[in-house]
């Protein structure tokens, strides 16, 4: 009953506060157009295209998806129609971040404690090693305009210049939130995806907590992106939507949601991000495949009343 009551007034207080900037109640912009899928199960590395749970996802500069095919250890690269350009082996990726300066693709490699660094055509480059305290070894990365790596193990942060020096690590201010995906933001914010608290918190450079917003309750965040415009992309798997925010917390548009049987349904989505041209990617981690839709912002927006039981998910 308290966290209904909770929720009822926070919901009565974002209503109050888009009515005042001239935003109808639960407005949102009308989800972007499915473009393109492909992939199916592959349950071993013997399936060139195809995935066994795809996780995380990155594009380059020229519009190249990379998809971490995670069950069977291995990078696939493909154009963004889904033509297949190369593949390499991997170390159980789960989440990856493209350097266009440097044109790095960097890898975090749990079962090994580092993080590996390929070129465009899958050769590796290098290995950074990485602190392994426990289960806080490094799954996910992400990447600023300056080339600095952010690389989340358990509650750690471990930050590192583009010359791969390890500058700090810094601990999340509440142990046990059971953080996710990582983003860095168009201010040069870092975005935590939060399981418990079920939220999305923000931090400067140097782990000082600058802002969060929450996620519809009960949610299971994981991956997280950012676009051009600052804002922010969610992955909720069990709700199997992805769902963007303004950097505030405001929600905008949903992709997935209606019948399972049609294209532009994800199921239990894992990774997302946005390339130049602002198609979003999603790995459909329940599906074995890749969903690529078109960029929001060419899409007029709509005000529904209607939209409520889509938002409250």
């Amino acid at each position: 009953m308290q966290v209904s009551l909770v929720r009822g007034v926070l919901c009565a207080f974002a209503i109050s506060a888009m009515l005042m900037v001239g935003i109808a109640p639960h407005a949102r912009s009308a989800c972007p157009p499915f473009l393109v899928l492909w992939g199916s199960a592959g349950l071993t590395s013997a399936d060139p295209g195809k995935f066994n749970y795809p996780t995380g996802i990155t594009t380059d500069g020229s519009g190249a998806v990379y998809v971490c095919d995670n069950h069977n250890h291995r990078i696939q690269k493909f154009t963004p129609q889904g033509n297949l350009l190369t593949i390499f082996p991997s170390d159980d990726a789960y989440a990856l971040a493209w350097d266009e300066s440097q044109g790095i693709l960097y890898v975090p490699e749990p079962n090994s404690g580092s993080v590996g660094y390929f070129d465009r055509e899958g050769n590796r480059r290098g290995t950074i090693p990485m602190p392994v305290v426990g289960y806080e070894t490094v799954v996910y990365i992400a990447i600023d305009a300056q080339g600095t790596l952010f690389c989340r193990g358990g509650d750690r942060i471990h930050v590192y210049d583009r010359d791969h020096r390890h500058v700090r690590t810094w601990t999340l201010p509440v142990p046990g939130l059971e953080p996710w995906g990582i983003a860095v933001g168009a201010s040069g914010v870092l975005h935590v995806a939060m399981g418990v608290g079920v939220c999305v918190a923000t931090f400067d450079s140097l782990g000082h907590q600058v802002g969060s917003f929450p996620l519809p309750a009960g949610s299971t965040p994981r991956g997280i992106a950012c676009d051009a415009a600052g804002n922010i992309w969610v992955t909720l798997a069990n709700k199997d939507l992805v769902r963007q925010y303004t950097p505030a917390g405001m929600p905008l548009c949903i992709l997935g949601g209606g019948s399972r049987s049609i294209p532009g349904y994800v199921s239990v989505p894992y990774g997302v991000a946005v390339a130049r041209d602002g198609s979003v990617y999603t790995t459909d981690h329940g599906f074995h495949r890749v969903q690529r839709f078109n960029d929001p912002t060419t899409i007029t927006r709509r005000s529904t009343w209607g939209a409520l039981k889509l938002m409250m998910r």
